[in-house]
């Protein structure tokens, strides 16, 4: 597992909450122990990069599968701005892609987008989800169990092996 702070929260928040109050920051916990923050820092932009990755092979492999989709959503609800990863064609539900499930309780996914839509799918690419800590017009969906159910695993695995090793790479063999 890697060990930049966004691996580490997502793998258990409270012992980052341990470690701060311990030794002021992740940082300086490891120097503490001879590691330098420098080589394990995930690069943000990598990160990022890897995640409009998904995002667009998952348009593809929902496309591919009939959903009807409406890419490239800037919405204007009220005073409010969203821009949901898809919108099904009747604008009921709307869908979002995350490197991995975790991801979704350190954004504001949830709390920007459940309120205008009937139905938010958050499709995941790493982890298993705990589903009891969602509201219940959100629906996790782990992108495995949609090309399993359209027998398309085999041909997307590889592109989204490369994604999930790129996104787990420290900065230095990016």
């Amino acid at each position: 597992m890697p060990l930049n702070y966004s691996s580490m929260y997502g793998y258990d928040s409270g012992l980052l909450i341990t470690v701060k109050r311990l030794f002021g920051s992740y940082e300086n916990a490891l120097a503490e122990i001879g590691i330098d923050y420098e080589t394990v820092r995930k690069d943000s932009s990598v990160a990022s990069a890897m995640g409009l990755a998904f995002e667009k092979i998952g348009i593809e492999i929902l496309q591919r599968c009939g959903f009807s989709i409406r890419e490239d959503n800037y919405l204007h609800i009220g005073d409010t701005y969203i821009m949901p990863d898809a919108v099904s064609e009747d604008g009921q539900t709307f869908y979002d892609f995350k490197l991995s499930y975790r991801t979704l309780f350190q954004s504001e996914t949830i709390y920007k987008y459940s309120p205008f839509c009937k139905k938010l799918v958050v499709i995941y690419l790493r982890g298993r989800p705990d589903n009891t800590a969602v509201p219940k017009n959100v629906r996790m969906l782990s992108i495995y169990e949609i090309l399993d159910a359209y027998d398309l695993r085999e041909e997307y695995q590889d592109v989204l092996q490369t994604i999930i090793n790129k996104a787990n790479k420290p900065i230095e063999t990016v």
